[in-house]
């Protein structure tokens, strides 16, 4: 048991004055015959609130908290419809938002095949296989997603697919979303031998040949995306439906999709009208992705009228883009040379000028960017970026989001902190394993990698962060937003905590990352979103989640087995276990 300082001790009491000031006020203006649609009561509710951090119970009326605070004022508002919840000492949280992912892009892919054994190469091929010969009709094969680790080098040869679809072209994502893996007939339709390589075209030769291998990289993917085109909003809606039920059985109520699609958009849209959706969404339209299959042209056109696609839970009010690619293809601008290949340092996938060229143009519409940064030399790119954008256009309220922060150091983001209405994500990549140690350390070595995710100096220095799933592409995807707190306190891996650490000196408190998933999350938003999402407050939308467990309470190394017993999405519950 802790001992209450007498400092806390009147904070209590003053805390407990306030609350019954409030209600007696709620009497004198006439507002204490509010009948509240529900309440809950008899809670542990950590509010994220700094201002009044825990409370007993709220009110909830047309999709709003009415009143947060002690339980006696809370059923002031107990009306003959009202829905009563006893917590019974149930710990409440904000709902949970994930600020980079791509639900709307496993959708197609799920439209299409979702491998359900990707690491395994011949259940992969037999897969493939089976569902090729069931789809006769069909123009083009296409789906998601092999692991890491299943071919040799990562990188499947176009062979193992020409033999088992050798009439059509077919095209399966990587695990990390950033290679694919072809055969000759999708070689062949974008007319890869005949390209020119670079930093963002790439793709793998037979040493033999010269000859395109059946791996292809980065930006080499939008050519075939730009290819096969749309899949039906029709056939992505039910498959996307799914997906969120799995987020909102995590917790979370609120996602921005990192790149967007005409179709996935409408497919949401879709959704919504049919009252099916019970996420908000808040997605980027991809513009120059290296995954996107809409030109530079077509994304600048949509974008310009996002309003047309805006629905009651869907906000397309972003755009999305990617300042490089990974360092582990090697195609990120590092401030020193790659480990594995001393003299070359990367590039970015544009210059400076066209960065802030395309981050002016969205930002001038109104719409706010979120851009993809791996390396440190990158992050210094866009830095510059989007301090020419605001010496532009001013301070003008519209948001820039700097997402994944892999190698950006402390230095490079107190500049960011500089920079107004700018948040950053960081991905959950936090701690050791295995996939990370093959793929990432090879190539900027140990030293470099145990620098990595610098989120406790964002902390300090004041910057709104959060953190980023970018599921499913990334390397462990546990959907488990306790999982991912976890990993940030310890910096150690939850499933193999004798794994060692990663940059320990970066570990974080449980205050801090629960900050992350929720008000440093909304900031990502931007807009007048921190004022509506992110805490529980009153006026604010009343998105909750109730646990299973009080996680101030329970040994740091259990909190990966929290579980999410209630989601609630404007006072609307959308999942409840069981």
């Amino acid at each position: 048991m802790y001992k209450l300082s007498l400092t806390i001790l009147v904070a209590i009491v003053l805390s407990a004055c306030s609350q019954e000031s409030r209600s007696a006020q709620r009497s004198e203006d006439g507002n204490s015959n509010t009948i509240a649609d529900a309440v809950y009561v008899n809670g542990k509710i950590y509010t994220v609130n700094p201002d009044q951090p825990w409370v007993d119970a709220v009110a909830v009326k047309d999709g709003k908290f009415l009143i947060v605070g002690t339980n006696s004022a809370v059923r002031e508002t107990v009306g003959g419809n009202t829905e009563v919840i006893d917590l019974d000492g149930r710990m409440v949280l904000p709902g949970l938002i994930d600020p980079h992912v791509h639900v709307m892009g496993a959708s197609i892919g799920k439209a299409n095949l979702y491998l359900s054994n990707p690491g395994d190469a011949d259940a992969i091929l037999a897969e493939i296989k089976a569902y090729a010969d069931a789809h006769p009709d069909l123009p083009f094969i296409r789906g998601e997603a092999w692991n890491l680790g299943v071919f040799e080098n990562n990188s499947p040869k176009r062979e193992l697919l020409d033999a088992i679809v050798p009439d059509r072209p077919a095209y399966f994502y990587s695990q990390t979303g950033h290679a694919a893996w072809v055969n000759s007939k999708t070689i062949e339709l974008i007319a890869l031998a005949e390209r020119e390589q670079d930093n963002r075209y790439i793709w793998d030769v037979d040493p033999a040949t010269g000859e395109p291998s059946g791996t292809i990289r980065e930006h080499t993917m939008s050519l075939v995306e730009q290819a096969f085109g749309a899949t039906a909003p029709q056939r992505v809606a039910p498959e996307l439906a799914r997906t969120l039920a799995m987020f909102s059985a995590a917790g979370f109520t609120s996602l921005k999709e990192a790149g967007a699609e005409v179709w996935t958009v409408e497919a949401a849209n879709l959704l919504d009208r049919e009252g099916k959706l019970d996420m908000r969404m808040f997605p980027a339209w991809f513009h120059r992705g290296h995954i996107g299959a809409m030109t530079p042209e077509k994304s600048r056109e949509v974008a310009a009228r996002w309003e047309n696609y805006v629905t009651p839970m869907v906000y397309p009010r972003y755009a999305k883009m990617y300042a490089d690619g990974s360092s582990s293809s090697h195609s990120s601008l590092l401030l020193e040379d790659y480990t594995d290949r001393p003299g070359f340092k990367g590039a970015t996938s544009f210059t400076l000028d066209e960065f802030v060229e395309d981050f002016s143009y969205f930002n001038g519409l109104g719409l706010g960017m979120i851009v993809h940064v791996y390396g440190d030399g990158s992050s210094a790119t866009v830095i510059d970026a989007f301090e020419k954008v605001r010496q532009r256009n001013g301070d003008n309220g519209v948001p820039l989001h700097f997402s994944h922060a892999f190698m950006t150091t402390p230095a490079q983001i107190e500049r960011l902190s500089k920079i107004s209405d700018i948040s950053m994500d960081f991905m959950t990549l936090q701690y050791p394993h295995a996939s990370i140690l093959g793929s990432f350390v090879p190539s900027i070595g140990e030293e470099r990698w145990q620098k990595w995710l610098n989120v406790r100096s964002a902390a300090a220095i004041g910057i709104a962060y959060s953190f980023g799933s970018d599921w499913p592409a990334a390397l462990q995807p546990v959907l488990n937003a306790f999982f991912e707190m976890q990993g940030f306190i310890t910096r150690t891996d939850p499933a193999n905590p004798d794994s060692g650490t990663l940059n320990i000196d970066q570990a974080i408190t449980l205050e801090q990352a629960i900050y992350g998933y929720t008000q440093g999350a909304a900031y990502t938003l931007g807009f007048d979103w921190p004022e509506k999402l992110g805490s529980i407050e009153e006026g604010k939308l009343a998105d909750l989640i109730v646990l299973d467990r009080n996680v101030f309470e329970i040994p740091v190394n259990t909190l990966k087995d929290t579980k999410v017993l209630k989601t609630v999405i404007g006072g609307r519950t959308v999942f409840k276990r069981n």
